[in-house]
């Protein structure tokens, strides 16, 4: 993620350096990318910054594996007055709970934002759109099957694999969230003898519930990690219903027909960058960042409420 950050960056005309551990590597990122770069890691930056050897950085973009993300976002709280942390922001809800407490977050000095660049694809900008028009969506289904077998053969930290639903399914989530209002009313279906153990994710392997948001909408949830399968969400408005999935697409169902249309998005973002990372840059650095981005205050809540769908530590 920290040179597909790098690219939006440079798109669009900011400035940077970039933190890394290793000397050699940092230095490579930084030819490549045309930017200053410090080795030996955050903490020796933010060392440096106080002794004013160099400049104290006017934001932060933490794009790091998910179990060094809290710590390394906690080491700038202390010099950087506005951080964007890549998703989920923590490897365990009580590290994310810990950032929104740091001292400098919690009086405001330093603001955080988590990460979700699916907020800012065509598609649920165009969604946002046509529900702002249409009213508040009745109810909602999600579901966050994964690619089981690709999932199994990633290089990643088991530690990470074990909390799947905070580091890839809380993006599904986040924008059910987004679009209708945080949830207000849990209901979980308790794990069976029947459903299958899995090594890279123990504890739970199908996840099943329903709930309520602020808004009013109810909305049940489905993930199997035993299986395969897709993300997918669906929204139902009076006479409509709305499809995202993949969550790139936008299809609509109205009757009397029950056949998918598409849905003409608002734009087509023909760049080669991550699809919506570069809006949700943008909405970082436009001066009114909490309109659209996920707060530490918010992203605290979240993974709470996960830690119940997914039988997590709080």
């Amino acid at each position: 993620m920290a040179r597909d950050y790098a690219l939006v960056l440079k798109n669009i005309d900011i400035p940077f350096t970039v933190v890394g551990r290793d000397g050699e590597r940092t230095a490579i990122f930084a030819r490549d990318f045309g930017c200053d770069g410090i080795s030996d890691g955050v903490g020796h930056a933010v060392r440096i910054a106080f002794r004013g050897e160099v400049a104290m950085p006017s934001f932060a973009i933490v794009a790091t594996p998910v179990d060094t993300l809290a710590p390394l976002t906690a080491l700038l709280a202390d010099i950087c007055p506005q951080i964007l942390v890549e998703k989920p922001g923590a490897l365990e809800a009580a590290e994310m709970e810990a950032i929104f407490r740091h001292p400098r977050i919690a009086s405001g000095v330093t603001s955080v934002f988590v990460g979700y660049n699916r907020r800012f694809l065509a598609s649920v900008n165009t969604l946002r759109n046509r529900l702002a028009e249409e009213g508040s969506v009745l109810s909602a289904s999600i579901e966050f099957d994964e690619p089981v077998p690709r999932i199994e053969s990633l290089d990643t930290n088991a530690a990470i694999k074990a909390r799947w639903g905070y580091a890839n399914a809380s993006h599904v989530f986040d924008l059910l969230f987004y679009l209708c209002g945080r949830s207000v009313e849990l209901h979980t279906v308790a794990s069976q003898p029947v459903d299958p153990a899995i090594a890279w994710h123990p504890g739970h392997s199908v996840f099943l519930g329903s709930g309520l948001t602020s808004t009013g909408t109810r909305y049940v949830y489905h993930g199997n990690y035993a299986s395969v399968g897709r993300w997918r969400i669906a929204m139902s408005v009076p006479r409509r219903r709305y499809i995202l999935m993949p969550l790139e697409t936008l299809k609509m169902v109205e009757g009397p027909s029950v056949a998918e249309q598409d849905v003409p998005l608002l734009y087509r973002d023909d760049s080669n960058l991550k699809p919506g990372l570069k809006g949700q840059v943008e909405a970082f650095l436009s001066g009114d960042p909490a309109a659209r981005l996920a707060t530490a205050a918010y992203q605290a809540w979240h993974l709470r409420h996960l830690a119940t769908v997914f039988g997590y530590p709080l």
